[in-house]
Order: C-alpha cells, then sequence, then structure tokens
C-alpha cells in the first residue's frame, strides 16, 4: 500500500497552491489597474494583443502541480517494501544509585557510596557495545547521563556523584523506577536497570512501581550496599554523627528483604555488593553475559522502499515545461515545438521510472514467504545472467542459509567479498561467521569456528562499533574453547590408553620372557637328570666287569686262578 512517512507536507502543499492562486489573483488585478493608469482602453487592448490568458493560466496551472508534487517528493512517499540485514545493539543498562546520606556509613571502606562508584567502573569496564546510563536518587531523582556508548562519558558523571548532588533527602526508589522506564521506552534492546542502595527510609509504592515496570519489559536488579549490622552515618555538625531528635545516634541498617522483593517482581536478583564487588560480578556471570546470545542469527528487518523520486521527476518537468511555454500567442510553430519537447520530456521520465528496479523482486517476496528454495532458485537463475553481481552472490548465500544449505551460503557470501561496497561487505562478513558458526555447530570440527572468529575480526576492521560481531564473536570464541578443551582431555585419555597398552605389553613380555626363562632352566635340569641316570647304570667296578665275561667264555675267575 502507498504511504506517506511525512503526510503534513502533502497539507502544505495544497495551502501554499491556495496562496499561490490568490497571490496570482491579485497580481494580476495589481497590473490590470496599473496599465489603466497609463494607458487608455483602446490603447489597452492593443497592449496587450499578444498576451495569452489562457497560457497564462495554464502556466500557472502547471507551476501549481509542480509544487504539489515537490510538496509530496517531500512528504516521503512509500510503496513496497525490501529486507534488509540490521544490528542490534544488545543491552541498555541504568545504573541507579543512592546518593543519601546513609551511603556515606563506612561499614564498606572508604564509605558505601565510594565502593559503589568504584564497582560500577570496574563492571562498565568489562562492557562492549552496551550502553549505560545513570541515575543519581535519593528523596527525588534525574538522569545525569542519557543511555551511550560513550564510556569516557559516563565515568566522568560516576565521578561526580556525591551525597550532596540531590538536597531532597530519603530514598524513593519507585520515582527511579519510574525515571528508568520512561528513558528506556523507546528501546527495543534488552532494558536492565541496576539499583545500587543501602534500601532504607524507602518512599512510594515501590512493590506498584516494580510489577509496572515488569510489563514494560525492565528487568531490576538490586545490590544491597552495606551490612545488616549497619554504621553510624557521618555528616553531623563539626564531622560528627548524625543524631535523631532524642539525641541518640542513627544507624544505618541494610534492608535485604525489600530489595530481594523489588528485584524478584521483574525477574532479576537481589546480591550484596561485598567488598570486592562480587555483587556485580555475579549479576554478570549469572545472568547479563548470556542475553547477547539469543542475537546469534541473520538479522533482517523489513524496510518501506522510498519512491519520492516519482513525484520529485513529474515536478522537475513540469517546471522545465513551464519556463519553454511562452505567454504570447505568436507563433504556432513554436507552440508545437515546445509541445514536442514537453513530450520528450514526459517520454523519458516515464522510460526512466519503469526502468529504476525495485528492490522487493520475486525473490524478496519469495523470501517474504518463507519459500526460501524458491529464493534460492530464482537467485541462481538470475546470477547466470549476472555471475558477478555482488548483490546477487549476497542474496544467493542468504537464501542458502535459510534453506540449510550452510556451504553455498558460504560459498555465496565468500564471493560477495570482491564487492567495493563496504557496507556489503560488512553484512558479508558477518553472515559468513555466522554461517561458518552453523556448519561448526554440526561437525565436531574446530575449523569452522575458527574461520567464524577470522569473519567476525573482518567485520570488525571495517566497523569497530559493531556490537552484534562483538557478542557472536565472544560465543564463537567461547564453543572454541570448550571444544577445544573437550579435544585436550580426550587427547590425554588417548595418551592413558595408549601408555596403559603399552605398560600391559611390557608386563606380558617381561612374563612371557620370564616364562621362557623358567622353561629353558627346566629343561636344562630335565636333561641333567637323564645324564646322571644314564651314569649310574654303568658299572663301577671293571674287575666285576671281567669276572663275568671270563665266565661266559668259561675261563676261570681271578680268584679261582689265584
Amino acid at each position: 500500500m502507498l504511504s506517506f512517512h511525512q503526510p503534513i507536507w502533502i497539507a502544505l502543499g495544497i495551502a501554499l497552491s491556495f496562496s499561490l492562486i490568490v497571490l496570482s489573483y491579485l497580481r494580476e488585478r495589481s497590473q490590470k489597474r496599473l496599465l489603466r493608469t497609463f494607458a487608455s482602453a483602446q490603447m489597452e487592448q492593443r497592449l496587450v494583443k499578444n498576451i495569452s490568458p489562457s497560457r497564462r493560466r495554464f502556466k500557472l496551472g502547471l507551476i501549481l502541480l509542480a509544487l504539489i508534487l515537490l510538496c509530496t517528493a517531500l512528504a516521503r512517499p512509500q510503496y513496497g517494501f525490501r529486507w534488509v540485514d540490521v544490528q542490534r545493539r544488545g543491552i541498555d543498562i541504568l545504573f541507579a544509585i543512592d546518593t543519601s546520606r546513609s551511603m556515606l556509613s563506612q561499614d564498606l571502606k572508604p564509605n558505601r557510596l565510594e565502593r559503589a562508584r568504584y564497582a560500577v567502573m570496574d563492571f562498565v569496564a568489562t562492557l562492549g557495545g552496551d550502553r549505560v546510563g545513570l541515575i543519581p536518587f535519593a528523596g527525588s531523582s534525574y538522569l545525569m547521563c542519557p543511555l551511550t556508548l560513550d564510556y569516557q562519558a559516563f565515568t566522568d558523571s560516576l565521578k561526580a556523584l556525591d551525597t550532596k548532588i540531590i538536597p531532597r533527602r530519603g530514598t524513593n526508589i519507585a520515582k527511579v523506577i519510574a525515571l528508568a522506564e520512561k528513558t528506556v521506552a523507546d528501546s527495543s534492546n534488552h532494558k536492565i536497570l541496576i539499583i545500587l542502595t543501602d534500601g532504607e527510609n524507602l518512599q512510594g509504592d515501590v512493590l506498584k512501581a516494580a510489577d509496572l515496570a515488569k510489563k514494560n519489559g525492565l528487568t531490576i536488579y538490586t545490590i544491597g550496599v552495606g551490612t545488616a549490622a549497619g554504621e553510624l552515618i557521618p555528616g553531623g555538625p563539626g564531622g560528627a554523627f548524625i543524631r535523631d531528635s532524642s539525641g541518640k545516634y542513627v544507624k544505618s541498617k541494610l534492608d535485604e528483604e525489600t530489595l530481594q522483593e523489588i528485584a524478584e517482581k521483574t525477574g532479576g536478583i537481589s546480591v550484596l555488593l561485598g567488598n570486592n564487588n562480587q555483587g556485580l560480578k555475579k549479576i554478570y556471570t549469572d545472568k547479563l553475559r548470556f542475553i547477547p546470545k539469543k542475537e546469534l542469527r541473520e538479522q533482517r528487518e523489513k524496510l518501506p522502499i522510498e519512491r519520492f523520486y516519482w513525484p520529485l521527476s513529474m515536478a522537475l518537468i513540469l517546471l522545465a515545461s513551464e519556463f519553454l511555454i511562452a505567454e504570447g500567442s505568436r507563433g504556432r510553430r513554436s507552440s508545437k515545438k515546445t509541445l514536442k519537447i514537453f513530450s520528450f520530456l514526459a517520454i523519458i521520465s516515464i522510460l526512466g521510472l519503469i526502468a529504476v528496479k525495485s528492490y522487493a523482486g520475486e525473490g524478496e517476496d519469495a523470501y517474504n514467504r518463507a519459500d526460501y528454495a524458491g529464493a534460492q532458485k530464482i537467485y541462481k537463475s538470475l546470477l547466470k545472467g549476472s555471475p558477478d553481481d555482488p548483490q546477487l552472490q549476497y542474496n544467493m548465500g542468504t537464501a542458502a542459509y535459510k534453506n540449510g544449505e550452510i556451504d553455498t551460503a558460504i560459498l555465496q557470501f565468500k564471493k560477495c567479498l570482491q564487492t567495493e561496497d563496504v557496507e556489503l561487505q560488512k553484512r558479508a562478513y558477518y553472515n559468513l561467521g555466522t554461517s561458518y558458526y552453523q556448519k561448526g555447530k554440526k561437525s565436531s570440527d574446530t575449523e569452522p569456528l575458527e574461520e567464524a572468529i577470522k569473519a567476525y575480526d573482518s567485520c570488525l576492521k571495517l566497523d569497530s562499533a559493531n556490537s552484534a560481531a562483538k557478542k557472536n564473536r565472544a560465543i564463537v570464541e567461547e564453543e572454541l574453547k570448550k571444544r577445544q578443551k573437550k579435544q585436550t582431555q580426550q587427547n590425554h585419555r588417548t595418551i592413558r590408553t595408549i601408555r596403559t597398552y603399552r605398560a600391559n605389553r611390557t608386563n606380558r613380555t617381561n612374563r612371557t620372557n620370564r616364562t621362557n626363562r623358567t622353561n629353558r632352566t627346566n629343561r636344562t635340569n630335565r636333561t641333567k637328570k637323564t645324564v646322571a641316570l644314564k651314569v649310574k647304570k654303568i658299572p663301577p667296578d671293571r674287575n666285576k666287569i671281567l669276572e663275568s665275561r671270563q665266565r661266559w667264555r668259561g675261563r676261570p675267575s681271578l680268584e679261582e686262578r689265584q
């Protein structure tokens, strides 16, 4: 549908056209009155003989129509839409710091306010790409530092905090929440309010304000500054501690219970600040650092197409035609010549408008219908005619990514990087990193994750303020470290297995060797025994042998001879 971004210009164009008609009418009457003053009626007719009233009115009509068309162009007509890649900044964090006199208590060194200041400064130093703002409060509050990416300006505002900055005493957290809601009302980012206070002497209906904050998407984290035991409040006359109306010293104690209720109402948590800023570290570790993970995806936004050049082109043609048309009625040839010039300009304008390339083409329509396969097919056919068109390559890569063909998407995004368009390069590097990450999730190999980090690094070189690329790179890097740690553990297990196998093999070899040695020893022993037995069978007395032989031969023995 046709719409106008600033329709007020249309009403202004109609008002200017009406004013121009009135001024032209008054001018014509004035000219006639002056002419009658200097010339008679007969002379007047002869003087205006060659002036054509119809041409004057026609020229005026052209000017009026051109004026309306110019105002229409200023109204920014929009027709159709296109999809573009966008980047979210991440988180909007408002720090609300209590500046009441109880924050001067010294149960945290050097005092509660100084400890809160140092904690916030250390916390902001760990951020990257998230907007921060500052709200000091006591009995009232105000926005001291609007949401900004300039961390140095935020730090300067933080250093200027003291307990005298807000003269109204008390601790009105309800007003702080209302002011925070108003500050982030127009933001589409994640909305965070971090309240640092001792929670004492609360004013207003703070729990009702917390319920309203939750409905508006504001998450509140409360940080208790101080101790439950409490401490005396300095700031009395002559540097003494503050006393109440009865003359007793006033001791400020931390109200943990109320702070816990405020945080739980909005889905946040309540922690104690601690001497080493443990509270803010816990909020970041347990909550905030997980928020950007939701943004690791292709980011596209539907934007209307500006059509201001349509009425602007027609207005220029009308103004040129008005300039070429003469007011006199002399020479019909010049009239015909003017008509030809006007027709030529009109034809050129129409052809130019027809030739204007619409961003909402068939491929974009298919993509919008979630027909990613159809969009990929269309871009593929267009690439056959223009294989080196970086915009088509980028669109093809985006459609392939949505269609689940990650390798094709990676190939097209790499081809798209040859363009000289820096903006297109940044988007291509960003989506290339996301594609590699998706490929790495489906594989146990760490190489795709390493390539994803390289792609995000290239994107950040072209646009160092790209917070989405920074966050996605951190996510991929964390995943890569987990993979590498797991791989290292697996390598250690493999090494232990190999060592165990080698030790077992050595033990088996040793047992075998011992067995072989035992067997050889046993065989040797058996051989020795056999030989010994054979030796025993031989008679040790030679005389008996000779006597037995002689008896066998019939000869007398030695004893008989003797």
